[in-house]
């Protein structure tokens, strides 16, 4: 039984899990000092996080982690997930799980540290989900949280940023940036022991900042506060806690049920705290402090009445970030606070500012709050130029005084940063430079004063080769590999390649636009780049590539971009969807009528289905005339899908694309009523993996006159035959359906045919209908079970039937896809379309070669089949029309028959020859005229 025709995702992932057993020696070996993470690039969870093959995810690092080991998590496209730790280190060797460079990697869950000590979690973003905190600490000892950035899903603000259970102690929260939750930013419980949440910035929310509750000794040293309800601080239940350094922009925000307060202890802990060396900007309605439940506005009001807050202060204008010069923030802390670190926020070291006066305690002076000022010694320099072909020489120049606005001496290094390592420069000096070698390079420029401050300034050079980047591209399909059917499958509707780049750091900029309007920018960090791109409209596109090196220096690359359609069906197909008699009557259509059919109600209203594949039956028709089949909204097209003479049943296959609005039009070109009939086989789409077409043939597999395929003999009334399709003829045992071009003849009886997969439920649909004597055909697609197919006879007399294989369908895989185009004349010669303007009926036994390849929307070389609608005219007597590849033998198959007098119309699928060309034969006994008609084609990819 074949997989579920709905592919609901496009990419499919086949993890394998395999098993190392290492040699004995390995036993002994030290476990690594570095494991790497990186979901970013070919990883593996079943390994040891070697940094050339890491750990996809964060848990199976956390997993192995031994004491003194450093987890290095790197950023990547996709977040992380969520993560316990549950391995310790040991005071000396601490577990740590840090980042790599500045750019923090995102962990999109929740962290739980439980039961551990001696753990250190730096560096890492983490987006909490749920009611649970970001990160949870429980049962553990020496845990340090430092510079994480923590804050809650868009949408999800219940939770906390960090809490601590009473079962903790020695916890740290350090250089963190904590915004939006709800819940407490941080909150300690009853019971935990010596937490300091030190140097941090933090944005309350919901119901406050930090809030200690009952623990013992905890410190809350030098953060910032600004924004949410509640208190900013909050001490309560007997709690014990040292609270200085601070400083906060204390409002209370729309929505607060009560003003906001800064720091708030309760009766119970007033004892046990010590608070001072705060700094508070207050908007009221919101308060400084409420201490024992009494509120004080002003840091002079609430020393007076509890003797605390001796060195507070108050704000005029909001703070938070790094102190203007002169601020009263600038030397004024408590450098001997407990949890008061020696580097600042941003790791930049306490300093002494010359230029105000030291009004805190302890050496160094220290600023309040997470900013420490620093002398402002950046250095500044000249030089030119910056960017230029290879070998280019440069002048470099200091241009800052060597005084710092401290009024201290600073000295300066360069380093051009090609190898020859950094050198002193004094303010003023000229040096000359030249870089030999063509790349990009970063001149590094520091500064230094006489204080212990340091400063960088960079700039890139550029060094370009003599001619710009090379670059090419090459277009085809967009596959992916199916690890359940274990082939590569086409993505219809998508186009791929690759982009390659002869030197991918000269790049700055390389842009496709795609033909459709639509353009991608490429990231040329490496020479060869993969690229896609989904077309709304199957087709071909003219594909070009813009490259800009970092000279301004352009390149280009041009390519064709082909999307096809694949063919795909529902589990009820076929199906008759439509037929004009239903509820009683007949000529439901009249002459100039049209049928509007929508795509759901041909059973395709899938994914981005251009149309359906249908059988088309006209009946009870009262005069001759056509159907045309064409998309909603469109001009009537001169074309024809199904030819009828009055009083005649007749069938054909078309394909039925759908306008704009996904509305088919079935047009009724005659002077009088008719009766219509739809059947569907499947759709053909873009919008989902579908099963891609390989022509075979045309070769007969089943001729009941002769015995080929099945015993001799016709077919009796109410009766099938069955013959063998898959597993012969080119066709693999696995193919999902075939085409065919199936003939009644020798039709004793009017009656009609139903092909369908053997061992199935024979549909309630007709392929082919006749009259009694007539030969009639039609093409068919035909769903595979068994690799059979059954051929059901309706009519009260026998029939032979005659079946041509053409094609057949894989299941997915990366064969031809389709595509479609308006219905468009190749061939007329009544009137000498087609052939040199030679107006002439095609002669008994005579061949005629028609180009056809170069009419698809599709390079003419990839081309691989062609649908065409085939339909005689002026005939005298019966014959029969056989279409081949040119160039290959003519088969003993026919496309279209014929009787003497009639107009007949016959869709086939036809495989195209080497030349782009088909092959048209007559096979009766008289002229006839021929007309082609095209509705689309087959394209192949090239093979890589």
């Amino acid at each position: 039984m074949r997989p579920s025709r709905r592919l609901l995702a496009l990419a499919l992932m086949l993890v394998a899990t395999t098993t190392l057993v290492a040699p004995a020696a390995a036993a002994s070996a030290d476990p690594p000092s570095t494991v790497y993470v990186n979901s970013g690039v070919t990883c593996d969870d079943s390994g040891s996080g070697t940094e050339d093959l890491p750990f996809c995810n964060l848990q199976p690092a956390a997993d192995q982690a031994v004491a003194g080991q450093t987890i290095v998590v790197a950023p990547s496209p996709a977040e992380y997930g969520s993560v316990t730790i549950s391995r310790s280190g040991t005071p000396g060797a601490p577990i740590t799980f840090t980042s790599i460079g500045k750019q923090k990697p995102v962990l999109l869950g929740a962290v739980s540290l439980a039961g551990v000590h001696d753990v250190t979690f730096s560096g890492i973003q983490v987006i909490g989900l749920g009611g649970t905190a970001a990160i949870g600490v429980t049962g553990s000892t020496d845990v340090t949280i430092d510079r994480a950035l923590l804050q809650p899903a868009s949408g999800n603000t219940a939770a906390s940023g960090v809490t601590i259970d009473g079962d903790s102690s020695g916890v740290t929260v350090s250089k963190s940036e904590i915004q939006g939750f709800q819940g407490p930013i941080v909150r300690v419980d009853p019971g935990a022991l010596h937490v300091t949440v030190t140097t941090n910035v933090l944005q309350a929310h919901g119901s406050g900042g930090v809030a200690i509750h009952g623990a013992v000794d905890a410190a809350v040293t030098g953060n910032a506060f600004t924004a949410g309800c509640g208190g900013y601080i909050t001490i309560d239940g007997g709690a014990s806690a040292t609270v200085e350094n601070n400083v906060s922009n204390v409002t209370t925000g729309t929505g607060c049920p009560s003003p906001t307060v800064g720091l708030s202890v309760d009766a119970d802990s007033a004892a046990g705290v010590h608070a001072d060396y705060n700094a508070y900007r207050t908007l009221a309605p919101a308060v400084e402090d409420d201490w024992g439940g009494t509120t004080y506005p002003t840091a002079a009001a609430f020393q007076t009445a509890t003797g605390q807050g001796a060195h507070d202060l108050d704000l005029s204008t909001a703070a938070g970030s790094i102190p203007p010069e002169n601020s009263p923030l600038l030397d004024s802390a408590d450098a001997n606070a407990p949890g008061e670190l020696s580097t600042d926020f941003n790791g930049n070291p306490r300093a002494d500012d010359p230029l105000v006066a030291d009004t805190g305690i302890g050496t160094p002076a220290a600023d309040r709050g997470p900013y420490e000022r620093q002398d402002l010694i950046g250095p500044v320099v000249a030089m030119t130029p910056v960017e230029g072909l290879a070998p280019l020489a440069t002048t470099f120049k200091v241009t800052s005084s060597g005084t710092s606005p401290w009024n201290e001496p600073v000295s300066y290094t360069v380093d051009f940063g090609d190898g020859g390592g950094s050198m002193p420069v004094a303010s003023g000096d000229v040096l000359s430079h030249t870089y030999r070698t063509p790349g990009v390079y970063t001149e590094t420029t520091t500064a230094a004063d006489t204080g212990g401050t340091r400063s960088t300034a960079t700039q890139t050079v550029t060094v370009g080769t003599v001619a710009p980047p090379k670059v090419t591209m090459a277009l085809g399909a967009e596959t992916f590999t199916n690890p359940a059917l274990g082939q590569t499958e086409i993505l219809p509707g998508y186009a791929g390649g690759t982009v390659t780049v002869s030197e991918p750091w000269e790049v700055s900029s390389a842009v496709i636009d795609w033909g459709d309007g639509a353009t991608s920018d490429l990231a040329t960090d490496t020479a060869t780049i993969s690229i896609s791109h989904g077309y709304s409209v199957v087709g071909s596109y003219p594909v070009t590539l813009t490259v800009t090196d970092r000279l301004g220096r352009v390149s280009t690359a041009s390519g064709t971009a082909t999307a096809g359609d694949a063919f795909s069906r529902t589990v009820d197909d076929p199906k008759r969807v439509y037929d004009s008699r239903s509820g009683g009557g007949v000529d439901k259509v009249p002459a100039g009528g049209v049928v509007k059919l929508s795509l759901d109600q041909l059973n395709a209203g899938f994914g981005e289905a251009d149309g359906a594949l249908v059988n088309v039956t006209v009946t009870n028709a009262k005069s001759s005339g056509f159907i045309a089949v064409y998309p909603d909204g469109t001009p009537t097209p001169t074309t024809s899908n199904v030819d009828y003479a009055a009083g005649q049943t007749v069938a054909n296959h078309a394909l039925a694309l759908a306008g704009g609005d996904g509305i088919v039009d079935f047009y009724n070109h005659s002077t009088g009523p008719v009766d219509l009939i739809v059947d569907t086989y499947g759709f053909q789409t873009h919008g989902e993996v579908g099963d891609t077409y390989q022509p075979a043939g045309p070769v007969r597999v089943l001729d009941t006159r002769s015995g080929l395929g099945a015993p001799a003999g016709a077919v009796a009334s109410k009766d099938t035959v069955t013959f063998q399709v898959a597993g012969t003829n080119g066709v693999p045992a696995d193919a999902a359906e075939v085409v065919m071009n199936l003939t009644a003849t020798d039709t004793k009886s009017a009656g009609f045919l139903t092909a369908y997969a053997h061992g199935t439920t024979r549909p309630g649909i007709s392929n082919a209908d006749w009259t009694t004597g007539q030969t009639a055909c039609s093409l068919v697609v035909i769903p595979l079970t068994d690799g059979k197919v059954t051929l059901y006879n309706s009519g009260p007399g026998t029939a032979d039937f005659l079946a041509d294989l053409v094609g057949y369908y894989n299941q997915y895989g990366d064969a031809s896809v389709f595509l479609p185009s308006a219905p468009q004349r190749l061939l007329d010669t009544r009137s000498g379309l087609g052939s040199n303007g030679q107006i002439a009926k095609l002669q008994p036994g005579q061949t005629i070669t028609l180009p056809v390849a170069s009419h698809v929307n599709a390079p003419a070389a990839g081309v691989s089949a062609v649908e065409i609608n085939l339909t005689t005219t002026n005939e005298s007597s019966p014959g029969y029309i056989t279409a081949y590849p040119h160039g290959a033998a003519r088969p003993t198959t026919s496309s279209v028959d014929f009787a003497g007098g009639q107009t007949v119309a016959n869709m086939a699928i036809v495989p195209v020859g080497a030349n782009g060309s088909i092959d048209l034969y007559n096979g009766g006994g008289a002229t006839v005229d021929l007309l082609v008609d095209l509705y689309g084609g087959y394209y192949q990819y090239p093979s890589n």
